[in-house]
């Protein structure tokens, strides 16, 4: 069992001997539990082994479920994103992908490149950053003399009560799930509409309409992707620009 967590060395020292001490709770008496750190950037990956017979199911969302991210499940180098970026690719497209984990961003680019793509053009960064989005699709549309479809994929997840959630982690994910969708929004729009054309697409949840308890801070997030998409679809209406917005459930 893993999570992901990010920040400086003393904030991920402080999740592992949380995360540690929750597990030790969940666990039966003597049960000797080693916890592992693996720094990936300026993330890390915590990981939780015990000499018994491990935790029970029926404990683990009370072990890991405060402490649960989930990172790159939907981002241009892998998951969703890479998935959606393959079946352009298989119809010769052009593509510029964001990732902010630079390993999974080139392996994905071979990828596409093999699967047909006329031309990949990889944006490591953090789409949280609006520098970094308008840099990206700005150097993006420059380039190739425009630019068509715009996907909003990037996502992130953590669990917890609203009171529970800690503020660093409800800046990260409103960050990414939100701003990362606004930062690229707003610096397309000129260049489609200069266009008369285009397409954004913005990939929220249905946990923005249906929203499961612990789960406060994804929820908000995904809930103001879709009254965004909604937002903007009124604004364009007889532009000749188009928006639209998946929400899909769990996967």
């Amino acid at each position: 069992d893993a999570v992901w967590c990010m920040g400086d060395d003393a904030r991920i020292l402080q999740i592992g001997r949380a995360l540690a001490i929750n597990a030790l709770t969940h666990t039966p008496p003597g049960t000797r539990v080693t916890l592992r750190a693996r720094r990936r950037n300026d993330r890390a990956e915590l990981s939780v082994e015990d000499d018994g017979p491990g935790i029970p199911a029926s404990q683990r969302e009370a072990v890991f479920g405060r402490f649960y991210r989930v990172e790159g499940g939907r981002a241009s180098g892998s998951g969703l994103g890479l998935a959606m970026s393959q079946l352009l690719a298989r119809d010769g497209w052009t593509l510029g992908v964001l990732d902010l984990d630079r390993e999974a961003l080139e392996s994905a680019v071979t990828r596409l490149r093999t699967s047909g793509a006329a031309n990949v053009t990889a944006y490591p960064g953090d789409v949280a950053a609006h520098d970094f989005v308008a840099a990206a699709i700005t150097g993006f549309s420059q380039a190739n003399q425009g630019l068509d479809v715009m996907v909003n994929n990037a996502g992130v997840a953590v669990a917890g009560a609203v009171e529970a959630t800690p503020v660093d982690d409800w800046n990260w994910i409103v960050g990414i799930n939100l701003l990362g969708v606004v930062w690229g929004c707003r610096t397309v729009l000129p260049v489609m509409k200069r266009q008369g054309s285009g397409l954004i697409f913005n990939i929220a949840s249905s946990a923005g309409f249906a929203a499961a308890p612990q789960m406060s801070a994804y929820n908000a997030t995904q809930a103001g992707v879709i009254a965004l998409s909604e937002t903007l679809a009124s604004e364009l209406a007889g532009t000749g620009l188009q928006v639209s917005c998946a929400m899909p459930g769990f996967f």
